[in-house]
């Protein structure tokens, strides 16, 4: 299989695992977890069950050059950590569907940024992509506009910025390094940064293990763990303007997810925008390498 090929299977792969974080969310609101804890637990498991897997099967996979363990910290720290933060605390004061749609910018925005620094470029069928999965995610997410507070939307908007960067300083600084080893410092740094900014303390974290660790454990392997991978070893094949719209799969498998387990119908509007994403997906693996 060429590279190309296995790198565009793995984004898409990488954004339908990422699509099942909707469901753990709202299963974890359900059951008093708050969106630091949330955060915090999903990231901190995912780093140590990866590292154990490791130092079972293979330790080796740790190793990794001290720039490329330090810019994954930083984009824990900073990229993960902020892109994931603003969108959760953008949500309090904004509607759903609109909070979605402001981080859903980032491909325009990564465009942008990769057309600038690494000197890619959309060509013809790559913008009709662009445009057709950001008119597909407007009717898939349109719904009801609410603002609490107009700081949310510049808030929302960071998620966005935040999400772009951690995209365009991966392709940069983590090109040739270990994904095994990037995720789990990653997730790591992220983890203790929701961690100490949710006033976590022992205790608590005991009771939601014993009380919540099926549901721990599934956010954190199949959100988090398998999808991050995924998504550095595709952003090594394939350029970051085409992992940007590769992921807006991401909304198309949580509306489905919503709709199949927890009983949320599908508008029409919401199809037709589920169907220009799909094709915006099949024009992009059209585009020439």
């Amino acid at each position: 299989m060429k590279p190309r090929t296995l790198g565009f299977i793995e984004i898409l792969a990488s954004g339908i695992c990422f699509g099942f974080l909707g469901i753990f969310g709202k299963i974890a609101y359900q059951n008093g977890l708050s969106s630091f804890e949330l955060l915090s637990l999903r990231f901190l498991t995912s780093s140590i069950i990866l590292a154990a897997g490791i130092l079972i099967f293979k330790p080796q996979l740790f190793r990794m050059q001290n720039s490329e363990r330090w810019a994954s910290i930083l984009l824990g720290l900073f990229g993960l950590s902020l892109f994931s933060g603003s969108y959760f605390i953008a949500l309090q004061y904004l509607s759903a569907p609109m909070t979605a749609l402001l981080l859903y910018t980032y491909p325009v925005l990564v465009a942008i940024g990769a057309q600038f620094w690494f000197g890619e470029k959309l060509g013809k069928l790559g913008w009709a992509a662009m445009a057709g999965s950001l008119v597909g995610l407007g009717l898939l997410l349109g719904g009801e506009i609410n603002v609490q507070n107009p700081w949310a939307i510049i808030i929302g908007l960071t998620s966005a910025l935040g999400y772009a960067a951690y995209i365009l300083l991966s392709r940069k600084f983590l090109k040739t390094a270990n994904p095994w080893a990037s995720v789990f410092w990653i997730q790591l740094s992220a983890g203790l940064c929701f961690f100490f900014l949710g006033s976590l303390n022992g205790p608590r974290v005991l009771f939601l293990y014993q009380e919540k660790l099926f549901l721990i454990f599934g956010i954190a392997i199949v959100s988090s763990l398998m999808p991050m991978i995924l998504f550095l070893r595709g952003l090594q094949r394939i350029k970051s303007l085409e992992v940007s719209i590769l992921s807006t799969s991401e909304p198309v498998t949580a509306i489905l997810l919503t709709s199949l387990f927890l009983g949320e119908s599908l508008t029409l509007i919401q199809m037709i925008g589920g169907i220009c994403v799909l094709m915006a997906l099949v024009l992009l693996a059209r585009r020439p390498s």
